[in-house]
């Protein structure tokens, strides 16, 4: 086996790296006029109304926290699982706080809550996809969740 002495080893490293860094100087110009051109940016409304998913994962279904949050363990993958966290489901209002709340938002609270509890109980597939809400302080991470392929959320706002 044959040992290349250090000073010859920095000697061609340095090689190897200017020689990159003029391949690299040689390309940037042909790569950029063969480039097409950059697509308009967004509005900031549109930006600002949609969110953009950051995650999705799948979950398995503990309890429904309150008639917007649900208790879930989440599998990362890996064998690396998170367990009992509470996600607020996105586009779901919170409802009133619970030394305001009459007897009418009572009963709204509690009809959404079983609502959503009968849309998760026994489900074989639930598909979490998570966005982090930067307008609270701290910020939050609002789910959206398909069971079986249907949107959760959508079913519970619609009141299906």
């Amino acid at each position: 086996m044959h040992c290349i002495p250090r000073p010859a080893l920095h000697r061609l490293r340095v090689l190897l790296l200017s020689a990159a860094a003029a391949i690299t100087a040689l390309i940037q110009p042909v790569a950029a006029q063969n480039a097409a051109p950059a697509p308009a940016p967004a509005p900031a409304a549109e930006a600002a109304a949609a969110p953009r998913p950051n995650y999705t994962y799948y979950a398995e279904f503990l309890r429904v926290v309150d008639a917007n949050t649900v208790a879930l363990d989440i599998d990362l993958g890996f064998g690396i699982w998170l367990r009992n966290q509470s996600l607020d489901l996105q586009g779901i209002p919170e409802p009133a706080p619970l030394a305001t709340e009459t007897a009418e938002q009572k009963a709204s609270r509690l009809k959404q809550s079983t609502r959503l509890r009968d849309l998760l109980t026994g489900r074989t597939e639930l598909i979490l996809t998570t966005t982090r809400d930067k307008t609270t302080s701290p910020p939050r991470y609002l789910a959206t969740l398909r069971a079986d392929g249907v949107n959760v959320n959508e079913a519970v706002a619609k009141g299906e």
